[in-house]
C-alpha cells in the first residue's frame, strides 16, 4: 500500500498523520480542581492504611514466627512438617519395599547374612586391626 492509499475513513495517511500530529501537540492538563480531589483522596486512604497510634510499643514477633515468615509461611511449614512425619513413619516402619529399593543395605535380617560390616564401612577393617594389635 501507498501513503495516499484510502482507508475505511475516507482519508488516505498524510491526511491522518496530520491529526495524530495536532493531537501530539496539545498536551492536556488536569484541572485544579481534580489535582485537589485526587490528592485528598489519596490522602485518606493512606490514613485508612495506617496503623493507629495506640500509646504501646509493636509487638515482638517470636522466633519461631520469624523462622516460620522466612520460610513462606505455613503452607511451607505445613509441608515440612509433613514430610518430616513421613520420613519418621519410613524410618520406623522400614517396609520391605525400601530394602528391595536400597538392595538390603539398611533395615530387615537380610543385612547381617549378606554383608559383612567390613563392606557397609569399609575404614572399619583398619580400626578393627589397630585395635588387635593395640591389645
Amino acid at each position: 500500500m501507498s501513503k495516499t492509499d484510502k482507508h475505511e475513513t475516507g482519508l488516505n495517511d498524510i491526511e491522518l498523520e496530520q491529526f495524530f500530529a495536532a493531537g501530539r501537540s496539545e498536551m492536556a492538563e488536569p484541572g485544579a480542581a481534580l489535582m485537589a480531589r485526587v490528592l485528598a483522596d489519596a490522602n485518606a486512604e493512606i490514613d485508612a492504611r495506617e496503623p493507629r497510634a495506640t500509646g504501646r510499643s509493636r509487638r515482638r514477633i517470636g522466633f519461631f514466627a520469624a523462622v516460620g515468615s522466612a520460610l513462606g509461611g505455613w503452607p511451607v511449614m505445613a509441608s515440612m512438617a509433613t514430610a518430616a512425619a513421613a520420613g519418621v513413619w519410613i524410618g520406623a516402619a522400614a517396609p520391605d519395599q525400601v530394602s528391595n529399593v536400597t538392595g538390603g543395605l539398611i533395615g530387615g535380617t537380610a543385612v547381617s547374612s549378606q554383608y559383612e560390616l567390613d563392606e557397609l564401612l569399609p575404614g572399619y577393617g583398619l580400626m578393627a586391626a589397630i585395635e588387635e594389635a593395640n591389645q
